[in-house]
Parts: structure tokens; sequence; C-alpha cells
């Protein structure tokens, strides 16, 4: 028997700052100048299936959302691309507040 052994990145959602790095990192993807909204789309898609992975916290769900819905307007070469691009980057400073609020909180005021 022949066994195929692939490589695959793995990424430990269970950390923060690596699961803010993975949303930073697909959103900045998402938007870039070179992309229309077809070719965003993975990405897009990407960022709302890590949805699940953060903790069912309302603020930073809302903020998460509020960022996936900037990063759709953003994307492609839409004539408001300058305008979207600005609610991104605030939506990912506000991303990252909550992340580090969740990391400096005590476990049991997180769940």
């Amino acid at each position: 028997m022949n066994v195929t052994v692939t490589s695959f990145k793995f990424i430990d959602i269970a950390v923060p700052e690596t699961l803010y790095s993975k949303i930073k990192d697909l959103s900045e993807t998402a938007v870039a100048s070179y992309l229309t909204k077809k070719t965003a789309k993975p990405y897009v898609e990407q960022l709302n299936f890590l949805r699940s992975s953060l903790p069912k916290i309302t603020s930073l769900r809302q903020t998460f959302d509020k960022l996936v819905g900037s990063v759709e307007a953003a994307s492609g070469q839409g004539r408001d691309k300058d305008h979207w691009l600005m609610f991104v980057s605030r939506n990912l400073i506000l991303l990252e507040d909550e992340f580090n609020r969740l990391e400096r909180a005590p476990v049991n005021e997180i769940s």
C-alpha cells in the first residue's frame, strides 16, 4: 500500500493573534487593487468561513461582520474604492482592539 503525504498550511485559530493575523491577511488580499470582485470572492468566502471560529462575543462578531461588508464593498475596481478602503482599515483596527481585549479578559468573562 502506497501512502502519499501532502502538506498543508495549518493555522491555529484557537490563538487570537493568529486568527486576527489570518483575517487581516485575507482582508488585505481581497481589497488589493489588482483583484476584481470575482477574483476577490474566494478570499471573502474564507473570511465568512472564519466567522465560525470567532468566540461567541457579540461585539467581536459585529465588528467582524462590518469588516467583511467593507471588504466586499472595497474589493474590485469600484468607483468608491478609497471610501471603502478607509472603512476596511478602521474595522481592522476595531477588530484588533476586540482581540486585544479578549486576550486580557479573565477566562470567566469570555463565555
